[in-house]
């Protein structure tokens, strides 16, 4: 009985030992060239094998190139993370490194020169690399820049920090968010990005801007604060909620990073306020969430598949332009809205209605609205939330003939009519 009994509890003794055996992680030593967030963690999309380092928090920033942050600043959170597609818990991070000089040798490296050729020339930008993958002997690196970078680019080059060039292919773009996703063959390293909400980012964060100024001082850094976030500007007539900083922004920032002095990308780069035609403000640089970012460039490189560009799930495009007309001095009053632009991959233009058509009304699950002014009726299509393959009868007048036409809302690809 006693030796049973020692045998059982050697058992026992054995597979504890083994199961924490098991549960202990395999050390790999991490290349010091490519950025790496020590206690984030890497989140692998659903219908896109491809890898992206995140973290959730923030934590103290490396003030100058003397400073060290120590032992106390270190999280110690429990790093546990989903890695099921989309959905994703992700935890706090320590710092890429313990000095400012020290992370910008690492993150400077993630920030690209975009070029791009025009019909009527060349345009230059900047772009974060925000993803690779070494599939089957593939490597590729995903670049992320602004829509309007790139929107009349015929070809797009980007050039690294080391002067490499590399001929870009597009992902997919979303003008409303101006973000676009572009792929080069090779592994680049990537950026650290914070997913978690914009709104706990502090008014005062020590930030640094990366981009390519002019379109010929690529790599440069700037320096700044946070001004204030959440801050709804008007660009291209499109409201944004953006990140407001005073780090110096010129043509050629768009597309480049914006990040914490400890690393993590918070923002990409996209505009400059310029006050009047014959004044320039200083001091107030706008950049997209990177919360916001991720969600889009997920979606964009989600629905790639190569034949088809990549694109935001649900996202539809009516695309017209509406104004009102008036007349009535010498003859009897007239009023009424017209059709005065139409975009060719619009749901109104593929369904076959035309310039100078006027709206008289239309039909949607079985209500009626009448048009009536061009502001009541951009305002009034706006609240529909609308369904991919949904059907909205319009009624138009063209040249004082009544017509019945059936529009289908169909998904918006940017690209492809």
């Amino acid at each position: 009985m006693k030796n049973k009994l020692w045998l059982a509890i050697l058992s026992l003794i054995i597979s504890a030992t083994l199961l924490v055996a098991c549960e202990q992680p395999s050390a790999e030593e991490p290349d010091p060239q490519t950025p790496v967030a020590s206690a984030g963690t890497q989140i692998t999309y659903e219908r896109l094998d491809v890898n992206i380092n995140v973290v959730n928090s923030l934590v103290p920033e490396a003030t100058d190139s003397s400073s060290s942050l120590g032992e106390d600043s270190q999280s110690s959170s429990s790093q546990e993370a989903s890695q099921s597609g989309s959905v994703y818990d992700l935890d706090e991070s320590e710092p890429i490194a313990t000095d400012l000089k020290s992370v910008l040798k690492i993150i400077r490296q993630t920030v690209v020169e975009v070029y791009a050729t025009t019909a009527s020339g060349t345009s230059a930008g900047s772009g974060v690399v925000i993803a690779n993958t070494d599939e089957e002997g593939k490597q590729t690196s995903y670049i992320v820049t602004c829509h309007h970078v790139i929107s009349s680019a015929e070809t797009v080059e980007i050039r690294t920090i080391d002067g490499v060039t590399s001929t870009a292919w597009f992902i997919g773009s979303d003008p409303d968010s101006d973000l676009c996703v572009m792929a080069v063959e090779g592994i680049l390293p990537a950026a650290v990005i914070y997913a978690g909400n914009a709104d706990v980012i502090d008014v005062g964060e020590a930030v640094v801007a990366i981009g390519n100024p002019l379109g010929t001082l690529g790599g440069s850094v700037t320096t700044g604060i946070i001004s204030a976030t959440n801050r709804n500007v008007k660009i291209d007539g499109k409201s944004m909620s953006l990140l407001q900083t005073d780090a110096a922004i010129n043509g050629g920032n768009s597309g480049g990073g914006l990040f914490t002095q400890s690393g993590y990308l918070i923002g990409i780069v996209n505009a400059k306020y310029n006050g009047s035609f014959t004044s320039s403000v200083e001091g107030l640089g706008f950049a997209i969430p990177s919360s916001t970012m991720l969600t889009i460039t997920k979606g964009l490189m989600e629905t790639y598949t190569g034949e088809t560009l990549g694109y935001i799930e649900g996202k539809y495009n009516l695309g017209c332009t509406v104004r009102d007309y008036y007349s009535g001095f010498w003859t009897a009053p007239k009023a009424y809205v017209y059709i005065t632009a139409l975009d060719e991959a619009g749901c109104l233009y593929k369904a076959g209605i035309k310039v100078n058509d006027i709206l008289v009304s239309f039909m949607y699950n079985g209500n009626t609205y009448t048009v009536t002014t061009a502001d009541a009726f951009v305002e009034y299509i706006n609240s529909i939330n609308f369904k991919i393959g949904d059907e909205v009868i319009f009624r138009v007048s063209r040249n004082e003939t009544p017509y019945t036409i059936t529009v289908t809302i169909l998904q918006y690809i940017y690209g492809q009519s």
